[in-house]
């Protein structure tokens, strides 16, 4: 009975810490957005697509020397190579939209009420001239 002190500044610490604990707990905000992960095949179809853009001269040139957007339903004159590249790697039930374009910030117009799976890629230059562009692809469920 000499040291009642003790104990009782012992509890009140633990009291302290728990309220502590409970109110950082609901005070902190709550992720109520499930993460969307790509799926499997539409991750592997736009990697491939990429790297064949990396990899083949022709893509890069036409990736360097054209400006705009084309999806699935358009007739994309200037950007054949690369629409037959996109459609050979599409995933059966998908539709696309690519885009090139000097700013990396451009957006194409895309439905809002899906899932859209996107990837791109940064070509710098054609080796003598300075004109980087951003080659986006962007697939999602028909």
């Amino acid at each position: 009975m000499v040291n009642k002190k003790g104990y009782i500044k012992t509890i009140e610490a633990v009291v302290a810490i728990v309220a502590i604990l409970i109110f950082i707990f609901t005070a902190l905000p709550r992720s109520d957005q499930a993460i969307i992960k790509k799926p499997t095949m539409i991750e592997s179809n736009l990697e491939n697509i990429m790297d064949e853009v990396i990899i083949q001269k022709i893509y890069r040139a036409e990736v360097i020397a054209s400006n705009g957007e084309c999806g699935e339903e358009d007739v994309c004159t200037n950007f054949l190579k690369l629409k037959e590249l996109v459609e050979n790697n599409l995933v059966v039930g998908y539709t696309y939209k690519f885009s090139i374009c000097p700013d990396p910030s451009c957006v194409a117009d895309l439905p809002s009420e899906k899932d859209v799976y996107m990837d791109d890629l940064f070509i710098a230059s054609s080796g003598t001239t300075q004109e980087p562009k951003v080659f986006r692809v962007w697939m999602w469920r028909k």
